[in-house]
């Protein structure tokens, strides 16, 4: 069980270095990608005669992250929402693999879920139910409340 609960926990630390992580790297390390104004004709001409420099190496690269990014919110969303509606999500083609690795993470995630208790156990041991419920449970089995419920007077 314990195992069955760190794998879930490290399952959604990686759905969430993915969700958060990629986009604050990218936005903190290379900042906004795409040009503020759109080029001139002679920045075009310089590009064309310099096409592969390191800046645009960089820029290129940070265009493709927020692109995987993109990709991979739509296949959590797909995920989530096929999870909670219980049917098949249509497969991407361009993004089988990724489309696998996060239904995989959100598998892991829901599969622990279970495992982590949702309500404390009585302390008791007797299951013996306490407040208003159980005053109406004693009236449907009895027809009348029971003394010992606090329902008398």
């Amino acid at each position: 069980m314990l195992g069955q609960l760190m794998s879930g926990i490290g399952s959604l630390a990686g759905l969430l270095l993915l969700l958060v992580g990629l986009p604050l790297g990218l936005a903190r390390f290379i900042g906004w990608p795409l040009p503020q104004q759109w080029p001139t004709g002679e920045q075009w001409l310089d590009w064309g005669r310099q096409p592969l420099t390191t800046d645009f190496v960089v820029k290129a690269m940070a265009c493709a992250g927020w692109l995987i990014w993109a990709l991979i919110v739509a296949a959590v969303v797909a995920e989530i929402v096929a999870r909670v509606a219980r049917v098949d999500v249509p497969r991407l083609r361009l993004g089988k693999p990724l489309q696998a690795v996060v239904a995989g993470l959100i598998g892991a995630v829901v599969i622990s879920l279970p495992a982590l208790p949702l309500a404390p156990a009585d302390p008791s041991g007797l299951g013996v139910r306490h407040g208003p419920s159980a005053r109406h449970a004693d009236r449907a089995v009895g027809g009348r409340e029971s003394c010992t419920s606090g329902g008398c007077g």
